[in-house]
């Protein structure tokens, strides 16, 4: 009988009790996935699902197992997948390999390479296990195309009737891509910032690539409710070849603009107006200006000055563009195990003797920091309740300012 924990916390645990507990209940979940892939198979095999009044595995599933689609799709590829290669049900129980990584390998998988693509898995992530197949087996580069989107879409299920294991399973369950994975109205900005003209620009609700992988991802992407297709037509870039790369993504009708703006303007440069080239220099000049806004980079840099006593916490500019140049644009913080934090994003400069306690906003007191290890080590020098009490003093200064 599994023991309840309705109302108890951990709080009783230290560190290193938690963290173990974790890893072993990890452990307990993959050797219970690969069993339950197990049952899955079998049960699809035999066709059981039928007999129960259902007409695929995958309504069995979530009809009566009460699975979310999603979950579904995921155990049931994975579930086929093993029973034709059961050497990847050993990586699942071992945690060597994850079920989004065993769909991502399904449609590559064949008895003379199976162990070859598992040890190259090992460990890794989905966005990493995309980029190794794309080395593996690369795709021709998408045409490029420009669309309007239907707005009446079908009101079809997900992953309807049986589950092919050709169909790729990033149609139903997207990931957050560390390459590039911008909103709409960052990219909006982006092409904003480096010039756009609406005068003699073409008007159209959105802009999207053609399908990431063929027609069964492009059916299975189409045909969802246009209601509930956040996850769908949110922004997408997947790797299909070496250095190469399908973006798919949706812009406003104002980021459309501003892309034809750029076209017609680059057209002496790219004559055949190539959305990716034109995007690919667009995006140079953009990073180029960004970049110039976060470190301060100037052509003409001025003699620096006398740091200010009155003003401890200004950063001069010469300072600023030294520390992002040293540091390389990405969070310095080392783990416990010796690996560096790989965040570009939310990026801040933190002072590794604090103001508070006479530290100074030079180049060698200076380090990036990404937001959360920034908070981390704030928390670790001034103590968790201390820190907690300033973000409610500044949260509710804050809910004052704007009341």
């Amino acid at each position: 009988m599994m023991e309840r924990h309705s109302g108890r916390t951990l709080a009783h645990l230290t560190d290193h009790a938690l963290l173990t507990g974790l890893d072993e209940l990890l452990r307990q979940g993959h050797r219970h996935t690969a069993r339950l892939l197990t049952y899955l198979g079998e049960v699809d095999a035999r066709t059981l699902f039928a007999a129960h009044g259902h007409p695929s595995m995958f309504r069995f599933c979530v009809d009566q197992l009460h699975m979310s689609e999603g979950t579904a799709y995921k155990r049931i590829g994975a579930a086929r997948l093993a029973r034709r290669h059961p050497e990847v049900l050993e990586g699942i129980a071992e945690g060597r390999l994850h079920l989004s990584g065993a769909l991502l390998l399904a449609p590559h998988v064949n008895a003379g390479n199976v162990r070859e693509l598992l040890t190259a898995a090992t460990h890794l992530s989905k966005a990493a296990i995309e980029h190794m197949l794309a080395e593996r087996f690369p795709r021709p580069d998408l045409p490029t195309r420009v669309r309007m989107l239907a707005s009446n879409v079908s009101d079809n299920e997900l992953s309807p009737g049986t589950v092919p294991m050709s169909s790729s399973p990033n149609a139903h369950e997207e990931a957050s891509c560390p390459a590039l994975h911008e909103t709409e109205s960052a990219l909006a900005t982006g092409l904003m910032s480096v010039g756009s003209a609406m005068a003699h620009a073409t008007p159209s609700p959105c802009i999207a690539a053609d399908s990431l992988s063929g027609p069964a991802h492009s059916t299975a992407t189409s045909n969802m409710p246009v209601g509930s297709s956040a996850i769908a037509m949110r922004a997408r870039v997947t790797p299909t070849a070496p250095q190469r790369y399908a973006l798919q993504t949706t812009l406003d009708e104002q980021a459309h603009a501003d892309l034809r703006a750029i076209q017609a303007m680059l057209s002496h440069a790219i004559p055949s107006h190539d959305l990716g080239e034109v995007l690919s220099r667009a995006l140079a000049l953009c990073r180029e200006v960004l970049e110039k806004q976060r470190t301060r980079a100037t052509e003409t840099p001025r003699e620096p000055r006398t740091p200010s006593t009155s003003r401890p916490r200004h950063i001069a500019a010469h300072v600023r563009r030294e520390v992002w140049r040293r540091d390389g644009h990405r969070c310095t913080f080392i783990g416990p195990d010796g690996d560096r934090c790989a965040a570009r994003s939310f990026l801040e400069l933190d002072h590794i003797l604090p103001i508070a306690r006479g530290g100074q906003s030079t180049v060698d007191n200076l380090r990036v920091r990404c937001r959360a290890h920034n908070q981390h080590e704030a928390e670790r020098v001034f103590g968790v309740a201390f820190m907690r009490a300033q973000r409610q003093r500044a949260s509710g200064h804050a809910c004052i300012s704007t009341s």
